[in-house]
């Protein structure tokens, strides 16, 4: 196995590895999107700590649509290398046709000059060469995107984290407030009873002794 050979297989190995990493972390924020939009209570907007929740919702939400344009990026640039190989595989198959003494034959098999071989291989080198204008730029875009995809991932991920460790606080603070707000029944003592006025009770009325004579 020559040195060209194992690159190659270097080469595509690394690109599996890379493609599949490519999905797993769109996988992983998809996952986090749903299980947090789920668990989601709408609440009004205000700069406190409730917002972490929609934001961390709109980080992973954004996150995975960055991670899809990588991949679709990554297609592209995989097209442009396809066309930079197949043109220079052609440059060569044209140029041997050239040094071979004897009538010329272009790549499908028909006769032709020596000037029509030449004119493909300067419309096959320029074809080459655009190719590999469009890869260079895609693999740009796609360092750049896969370096915010992965910012925005940990920002989610950092959003998620703390409001899951700030919520017993949250709650803490929330219950405390609540018991302070509410005012205080002060109930007073009940009044002792006053006495009442001794009321004597009526006297009798004198009996009368009748004596009979």
């Amino acid at each position: 196995m020559d040195d060209g050979h194992i690159a190659m297989e270097l080469h595509k190995k690394g690109q599996d590895a890379a493609d599949k990493f490519d999905y797993y972390m769109c996988g992983i924020a998809s996952a986090l999107f749903a299980y947090t939009a789920e668990h989601y209570v709408p609440r009004r907007f205000g700069c406190d700590f409730y917002l972490l929740d929609p934001v961390s919702i709109v980080l992973l939400l954004a996150t995975f649509c960055f991670g899809i344009h990588r991949i679709k990026i990554g297609r592209k640039a995989i097209n442009y290398n396809f066309l930079i190989v197949d043109a220079d595989r052609k440059v060569k198959e044209l140029d041997e046709m050239l040094q071979t003494p004897g009538a010329h034959r272009d790549l499908d098999g028909q006769i032709c000059s020596r000037q029509k071989l030449e004119q493909d291989m300067a419309a096959y080198r320029s074809q080459a060469k655009a190719a590999e204008l469009g890869f260079h730029s895609c693999r740009a875009s796609a360092n750049n995107t896969q370096n915010l995809r992965d910012w925005l991932l940990l920002s989610g991920f950092a959003a998620i984290l703390f409001s899951k460790l700030l919520l017993p606080y949250v709650a803490d603070s929330s219950s405390s407030a609540t018991a302070a707000s509410q005012p205080l029944h002060i109930v007073s003592p009940a009044p002792h009873p006053t006495a009442l006025p001794f009321v004597s009770p009526p006297a009798a009325p004198a009996s009368t002794n009748k004596t009979s004579n």
